[in-house]
């Protein structure tokens, strides 16, 4: 039912705004992010990539939306094996973001998150921790201490610690 939905919903904004518009590029990410629910990153991956080139083009290279294109490319591709260009991409997203938004918005957070994620995946776990540390900082500020996101992150956080301490 959701993909049908979220179908007639794409092809109605390209029948009526055309093929290369924003909202086009905002239905199309909808789709991706229900495509990579059910594991399907392969086609959520291709959505995304049309969606960041409308977005592109659109709005040029340090929108916000274009920061969230890459968010989004990012998961997908760390979920397929391609740690490295989800990295990239997830590096390139926090350029964009400390550029065009809060330096303490949630989402700089979520995406600080992501890359330490990717940077504990490449074996490196200190500059990890330190995004970690970044993201949690935004995260109370931005939420407050009692949040379950605040909660989630001093998790990660401990997880990270406990990988690098060795227990005798």
């Amino acid at each position: 039912q959701a993909r049908s939905l979220l179908l007639e919903s794409l092809s109605l904004y390209e029948e009526t705004k055309g093929r290369e518009h924003p909202y086009v590029a905002a239905a199309l990410t909808q789709l991706a992010m229900l495509e990579s629910k059910v594991g399907n990153y392969d086609g959520a991956l291709s959505l995304l990539m049309r969606a960041l080139a409308i977005n592109e083009r659109s709005y040029g290279g340090d929108n916000p939306e274009i920061a969230g294109n890459l968010y989004e490319i990012g998961l997908a591709e760390r979920a397929l094996g391609n740690g490295k260009s989800s990295r990239q991409r997830f590096e390139r997203a926090l350029e964009i973001q400390n550029a065009a938004v809060d330096q303490y918005h949630p989402f700089v957070a979520s995406t600080l998150i992501e890359l330490a994620e990717a940077r504990r995946q490449d074996g490196d776990r200190s500059g990890a921790g330190a995004l970690l540390q970044r993201a949690l900082q935004i995260q109370e500020r931005s939420l407050g201490r009692d949040h379950p996101a605040v909660a989630q992150t001093l998790t990660t956080l401990g997880y990270l610690e406990g990988q690098s301490t060795k227990f005798s």
